[in-house]
């Protein structure tokens, strides 16, 4: 196992775990009653943890590969509408990590893919303010977070499988 497949595994599991963690501090916070605040102290250090996953994760290193790489389209397709245009819709993105994420993102909060696309390369907003304004009720950064993992980690299998 390569160091860089062995990274995005690493990570996608912290990350995995920080959103459990996250959701299962929220879910018994809520029947605490007066201990409501150690559930937001629970969940604030999840949010670290998961901070802390990405920064390691941005430290790895990944191919460049185009947004409009077929292989990481037809992986990406499925959290895209049913008849969505693959070439508008990865048309603007620098690269494909960009655009698997922002994707990603867009799945896993049910924000419209092209709402957040719009805010994070037009009105230059980061992805986690994006979210933040298409879905209030999401944590922008966990969400980002969480998305850049997933990403990641379809761009190490589509270089692999290219490879």
């Amino acid at each position: 196992m390569t160091l860089g497949r062995a990274s995005v595994y690493t990570l996608s599991l912290v990350a995995a775990m920080g959103v459990g963690v996250w959701v299962g501090s929220s879910y018994w916070s809520s029947d605490a009653g007066s201990d409501g605040d150690q559930g937001a102290t629970e969940t604030i250090e999840s949010a670290s943890a998961i901070e802390r996953a990405g920064a390691a994760a941005e430290d790895v290193r990944l191919p460049d590969v185009p947004a409009d790489h077929p292989a990481l389209l037809a992986r990406v397709q499925p959290l895209l509408n049913k008849g969505a245009d693959l070439e508008v819709v990865s048309s603007g993105f620098r690269d494909a990590e960009q655009f698997a994420v922002v994707a990603h993102a867009a799945r896993n909060t049910g924000a419209p893919f092209m709402v957040l696309k719009h805010n994070v390369l037009e009105n230059g907003m980061s992805l986690s303010e994006a979210i933040e304004a298409a879905s209030p009720d999401s944590n922008g950064a966990i969400e980002a977070d969480l998305a850049r993992a997933e990403a990641r980690r379809d761009i190490a299998d589509v270089t692999r499988a290219t490879e």
